[in-house]
């Protein structure tokens, strides 16, 4: 391989990252990379990217963006004219299967001599346009290929089910700068829960888009409202993040007296989140629809015990029931309670050991340049 080509949908931070890292341990093997971004930004997304910190060579072609419930769609035609006279080694095309120009790139490497790979953020539990109609279109796409770089053990498991012939796979999470997330201070963990033990209530963290469709705030508080009264003087949850709607969750939350219990923080900067991160007792994550949150790796990384939904795509690998966290059944209000009340219930050695199995499941799972050596050999 002398160089690996990545085609994506829009430029966002932790891709900015993973791409960084992955162009500087290309270089050693002598192999270029480069990325063609389908488009600047995309619907409801608003992260500022700094195009001088971008290490690897990239372009964005001018092209056809369509937005669409919620979704950007992208049509370029001039990157495919740019593949078809270029020297083209190694493909990656990432940025989701209803992207029309990843489509006719997938049709166009049939009858090209290119080494393909289907970058597929796949989880049955956040399929969207998920009818008869969209699952048969959904497979017929995924079908132009048989090699798939996938982000972990929930998306392997629902293209076993779906995709009934062979196929090629490497398994690659979604990373992030990990050096930013440790915190060597918690290093020390009885030292960082002493300094914990100033707060007079548990700190839950719940850092999320306030988009109930998605996220599921007013369901989760609506299953834990009784417990949250109950345990009042206890716990705090602040979420942070905006969204579309945050006046609907807010009026859930002075309706049902929950104001002294649920603080609406708002949109925080990376500093700001860190230092939640460090000071708080629990990551909170109940999402209806989340197909490989970051955050939750973030968590990891600082070492908090998680509590996160099934629905979330990096379920199976952040969390060992009982060890680091609890995995929520959304179906199933009791064993929320349950899991939750455990929380509660849980003392200060029990959260420090939850939260020492964090670290070593983000070690695990999650370290960026195993990660991404592991990709490059799997690939040449």
């Amino acid at each position: 391989m002398k160089k690996l080509t990545i085609i994506t949908d829009v430029p966002t931070p932790y891709r900015i990252y993973t791409f960084n890292l992955l162009c500087e341990k290309l270089n050693i093997e002598n192999v270029d990379l480069e990325v063609y971004f389908l488009g600047e930004t995309a619907a409801h997304r608003y992260w500022k990217i700094d195009k001088s910190t971008l290490k690897f060579n990239f372009y964005f072609e001018k092209g056809i963006k369509i937005v669409f419930t919620r979704r950007s769609f992208y049509f370029n035609p001039k990157i495919l004219f740019k593949l078809i006279y270029s020297n083209v080694d190694t493909i990656i095309l990432g940025g989701g299967w209803s992207q029309p120009s990843i489509i006719m790139i997938l049709i166009l490497s049939k009858f090209k001599n290119w080494k393909t790979y289907f970058w597929l953020e796949l989880n049955e539990n956040a399929v969207y346009f998920n009818n008869s109609f969209m699952n048969y279109i959904r497979l017929k796409i995924i079908s132009l290929s048989n090699n798939f770089i996938l982000p972990g053990q929930n998306a392997l498991n629902f293209l076993n089910k779906i995709y009934l012939k062979p196929f090629k796979y490497i398994l690659f999470p979604n990373l992030i700068d990990e050096t930013f997330f440790k915190n060597e201070n918690k290093k020390d963990f009885n030292q960082f829960y002493d300094f914990t033990n100033c707060i007079s209530k548990k700190i839950i963290f719940w850092p999320c888009r306030l988009n109930e469709h998605d996220k599921g705030i007013i369901n989760f508080l609506s299953i834990i409202k009784n417990q949250l009264i109950l345990d009042k003087d206890l716990i705090k949850i602040v979420i942070a993040g905006d969204g579309p709607d945050r006046q609907i969750i807010s009026r859930f939350i002075e309706k049902n007296n929950l104001e002294d219990i649920v603080e609406l923080k708002g949109f925080l900067n990376q500093d700001e989140i860190k230092t939640y991160y460090c000071t708080s007792h629990l990551f909170l994550l109940p999402s209806i629809i989340d197909p490989n949150p970051l955050s939750v790796v973030e968590a990891l990384w600082a070492s908090l015990p998680i509590m996160i939904s099934s629905n979330c795509g990096n379920s199976l690998e952040s969390v060992i029931e009982e060890r680091n966290g609890w995995v929520l059944n959304l179906s199933d209000s009791k064993s929320i309670i349950d899991s939750w009340t455990k929380f509660v219930k849980s003392d200060d050695n029990k959260l420090k050991s939850m939260g020492k199995e964090s670290f070593e499941i983000a070690k695990k799972f999650f370290d960026s340049n195993r990660e991404i050596d592991n990709l490059i050999q799997s690939i040449k």
